[in-house]
Parts: structure tokens; C-alpha cells; sequence
């Protein structure tokens, strides 16, 4: 029997998941081998009650959030009402469709709660990534970041500079225990959840 190329929405179930499940599916399926300790929102994906798929949430840095309200409204009043779609990993071997599947789940939960007006979200482009899901779920894309650093812990995961509202120095980092291992751009694209 072949492989199916594409999901079927009727086939799969989505509700949220707890933090250990997020860790222990984005160490195991996300490049980043890891993520935050805590979302706002962390939806799963699942089929007969395995766990396919991730996307979690966050408030983004305020830099961020104020430029996406810029970018809707015009000024930078509702930089509180932006959120981040944070990470997202889908298993191997899940039909090509299961990513777009999952971010519009995600996309149906936030808008029904009506707490955030605006989202946000970036592709790694040292990763190889160009924001094809995005464009492919009405994502606008708004222009890249700066380089910024890429750090490794001890065990491989890729771990952030930015942390409990600030941006870690080179030091900083270094006496957390990671090592910088290069730089990259990342591609910067928008949603309206209104």
C-alpha cells in the first residue's frame, strides 16, 4: 500500500497538549531538538490518539510585537495583542498537507478566543527555510531580521539569546554553557486573527 500524499482534516483531532508533551515531541522532531518552558497556546495534532504534530505560542519580544502592530494599525498601541507561533514540528512521514492542517487548527482556536488581534512568526533561513507554510496558510511576509547569533548547548539543542524579556550577551551565553555556532537570518511574516 502507498503512503497517503495528503491528510484528510476528518482523520486527525486537535486539542492542547501539556508542557511535557511538547518537550518531549520537539526533542525528539524539531531541529531545535527543544523549546520554551512555557506557551500561551500549544496545540497537537492527533491521529487515533498518537501525537503527530506540535505549534506552540507566545507572546514575541516587544521589538517584535510593536513592529507588527506598526505594520496593521499603524502605531505600536496594540504590540499587546500580538502572538508568536513559536515552534511547529510535524513527524516524519505525516502527509505533506499535515503542517498547513495544524497551523490552521491553530489559527481557528485563536480567533475564536479573540485575546490577540495579530500573529507573527519567522523561517530560519540558516535552516533552509523560506516561510512555504506560511504563504501556503495566508501568512504576509514582512521583510527578515538581522543576523542574529545561533547557540548550542552541551547536549545539541539550539538554545536563545533572548530570555525573560531581554536579549543575553555573548557572555552571557558563553556562562550559560552554550557555544555560538554561526549566525542567521530569519523571514518575518504576519497574520491578522481579527
Amino acid at each position: 500500500m502507498r503512503p497517503e500524499k495528503f491528510c484528510r482534516r476528518e482523520d486527525f483531532s486537535f486539542a492542547e497538549v501539556r508542557a511535557d508533551e511538547v518537550r518531549a515531541f520537539f526533542g525528539a522532531f524539531h531541529y531545535a531538538r527543544g523549546s520554551g518552558a512555557v506557551a500561551s497556546l500549544a496545540i497537537g495534532m492527533f491521529r487515533r490518539g498518537v501525537l503527530l504534530g506540535v505549534a506552540t505560542w507566545l507572546p514575541p519580544p516587544l521589538p517584535a510585537a510593536k513592529l507588527v502592530s506598526r505594520l496593521f494599525v499603524g502605531d505600536e498601541s496594540l504590540s499587546s495583542s500580538v502572538i508568536c507561533l513559536s515552534r511547529l514540528a510535524v513527524q516524519d512521514g505525516v502527509p505533506t498537507n499535515a503542517e498547513s492542517m495544524l497551523i490552521g487548527a491553530c489559527l481557528r482556536v485563536l480567533r475564536r478566543t479573540k485575546r490577540w488581534m495579530f500573529g507573527v512568526t519567522y523561517a530560519d533561513e540558516a535552516q533552509g527555510h523560506v516561510g512555504t507554510i506560511y504563504k501556503a496558510t495566508n501568512w504576509r511576509e514582512a521583510g527578515v531580521t538581522g543576523a542574529g547569533a545561533i547557540y548550542r548547548s552541551s547536549d545539541g539543542a539550539l538554545v536563545s539569546a533572548y530570555a525573560n524579556g531581554k536579549t543575553r550577551s555573548r557572555a552571557e551565553m558563553t556562562a550559560a554553557g552554550t557555544t555560538r555556532v554561526g549566525a542567521s537570518r530569519k523571514r518575518r511574516f504576519v497574520i491578522d486573527l481579527r
